[in-house]
């Protein structure tokens, strides 16, 4: 057992730490670390609502004071990946006992997670691993936590524990809405659960969780209330919004949740043929899981009596698991890159898969034999992810781009660099100068709203700056933008640097030295840019939209 958590801890540091080097470049997770670089920046700062990352908030104030290092993210990436994955094994240990048994688990937990991708599609933007500082990992432990408070201690439910469970759903309801759809989703199952096949035995234990969701809510509502008066949370109110318009849309999403459900249990053909081992063995792994919980479930649908706590957690989790797969199905959302919405079906299915094996009787001699053959599939998959993150990393067409205009920014230290949000953070990041100030958009011409800070918006008159402008697709939502339209807002640059290939450049970094020049006139289509509206009677060109240069405040 001893040898095969050492495989477990030290299988996830190197998963964490390459794919941590792979995200490195993720303004989704420098923009809160930035967000607390001073006061005045966290006061005027605009977090999303249906995931503010209030359980982090610790940590994003521990990397703004190290200076956003990208040594300090990787560090903390791993802590949480292996506090994250220590938690569960600790859980599945006091689940099981039999130290044979438990390895294996161990082992085929680190099968699994060693091929869980670091993204579903290209690029930096859709992270399905937990190694990442703003992904969804410690928060899992917490959700678990939250329910195992809800069971009872000797028969005896004690109302503190509810109170306690209550908290814990109120914290993380308001650093992440998902779970809020997870607990009341499961809530209502248990409820649908106990009414529709008379488990009256469980009907206390549903109705303390749907009370416990409820009390969290509240709490969470009155925090976000309250952390309103320092900083503000502004976007929609969870990630899941609106209905499938049809059938046919319904069945994509229910392929889409199936596909993410294989990724989330390590069964990802990315890193080549290193990994057919591992995920076939994946593959059995996810079978098992879902043997086992058709073989509790159906135990306890022919039980009268409470199942003991184990049980009882693997059921909370399960229809957890159940009800974020039927709002994945019937949501309207992107579902291809959403996948690690996913994700508590690996945490439902481990433990469920843990309380299942507890009273299988298997010799030893076969759970060794197991072991190997597991801790193979573990050596493969993390040589086959650390081959195939490299290779990502060494052929990055962004990552030279940026090297480019980190160089170029280094030598003219222009104040302000305006573009893309994704594009914006990752160079500051690397720029390491306190005075590299940012402006990031969310379109051409049009300020980001969610994960910035009204701090950032300068005044472009009076401040030298840098526009980065794509000028063909560059795989980003941000699109492409017109020079001609850069040239009549901000006026004529100081000097264009073509950026990537010369002869086709996929971007143009557009250098201000002395400011953005006061455009005056009359002239047919070209608006005059004050505080970010145009001068009454001038015409705006057809698809853009003004930049602020001056907060309006």
């Amino acid at each position: 057992m001893v040898a095969a958590a050492a495989v477990l801890g030290i299988s996830t540091a190197l998963w964490s730490l390459t794919i941590a080097r792979l995200q490195l470049n993720n303004a989704d997770q420098l923009a809160d670390g930035f967000l607390f670089t001073d006061g005045k920046t966290f006061r005027q700062a605009q977090f999303p609502l249906a995931h503010t990352q209030l359980l982090k908030w610790p940590l994003f104030w521990m990397l703004a004071k190290l200076h956003n290092a990208p040594g300090a993210y990787m560090a903390t990436t791993v802590g949480l990946c292996l506090l994250t994955v220590g938690a569960t094994a600790y859980i599945v240990f006091r689940i099981v006992r039999r130290p044979a048994m438990v390895g294996t688990l161990y082992l085929a937990l680190a099968c699994i997670l060693t091929l869980v991708p670091a993204q579903v599609l290209g690029g930096v933007g859709s992270p399905l691993s937990m190694a990442m500082v703003t992904g969804r990992n410690i928060e899992y432990l917490l959700y678990i936590a939250a329910l195992a408070f809800l069971l009872p201690v000797k028969k005896d439910y004690g109302w503190y524990r509810l109170g306690i469970a209550a908290t814990l759903f109120g914290l993380l309801f308001a650093s992440d809405q998902l779970f809020l759809l997870c607990s009341a989703g499961g809530a209502a199952g248990l409820l649908l659960y106990v009414y529709g096949w008379k488990k009256y035995a469980l009907k206390l234990l549903a109705v303390r969780w749907s009370v416990a969701t409820g009390a969290g809510w509240v709490l969470a509502s009155l925090a976000l209330w309250v952390m309103g008066y320092f900083t503000e949370i502004a976007g929609k109110p969870a990630d899941f919004t609106g209905l499938v318009a049809s059938f046919t849309d319904m069945k994509h999403g229910a392929a889409a949740a199936l596909k993410g459900v294989l990724l989330n249990f390590g069964i990802s053909a990315q890193a080549g043929w290193w990994v057919v081992l591992p995920v076939l063995l994946n593959s059995v792994l996810l079978g098992l899981v879902i043997y086992a919980s058709y073989t509790i479930w159906r135990k306890m649908l022919r039980s009268s009596a409470e199942p003991d706590n184990p049980t009882l957690l693997s059921l909370l989790l399960g229809l957890s698991a159940v009800a974020v797969f039927i709002i994945y199905a019937l949501a309207n959302h992107q579902a291809v890159t959403d996948a690690r919405y996913l994700t508590i079906m690996l945490f439902a299915g481990y433990i469920t898969l843990a309380v299942f094996m507890r009273s299988m009787r298997v010799s030893d001699h076969l759970l060794y034999t197991t072991g190997v053959i597991l801790g193979a599939g573990v050596v493969f998959g993390s040589l086959g992810v650390v081959h195939h993150a490299n290779r990502l990393i060494a052929k990055d067409p962004v990552l030279a781009r940026t090297t480019q205009i980190v160089s170029i920014l280094s030598q003219r230290h222009e104040q302000i660099l305006v573009g893309d949000f994704w594009r914006v953070l990752p160079i500051k990041e690397q720029t390491k100068q306190t005075s590299q100030q940012v402006l990031p958009l969310s379109g051409c011409m049009r300020p980001r709203q969610i994960l910035t800070s009204a701090a950032w918006r300068q005044d472009l008159y009076t401040h030298s700056f840098a526009y980065l402008l794509p000028v063909q697709d560059t795989g980003v939502s941000f699109g492409r933008c017109s020079l001609r339209t850069a040239i009549m807002l901000y006026g004529q640059p100081s000097e264009v640097v073509r950026i990537g290939n010369r002869q086709s450049p996929l971007e143009l970094l557009l250098l201000y030295n002395d400011g953005a020049a006061r455009i005056r006139g009359n002239r047919p289509g070209v608006p005059t840019p004050v505080f970010g509206v145009p001068t009454e009677g001038t015409a705006r060109p057809t698809g853009s939209t003004i930049v602020p240069l001056a907060d309006p405040s």
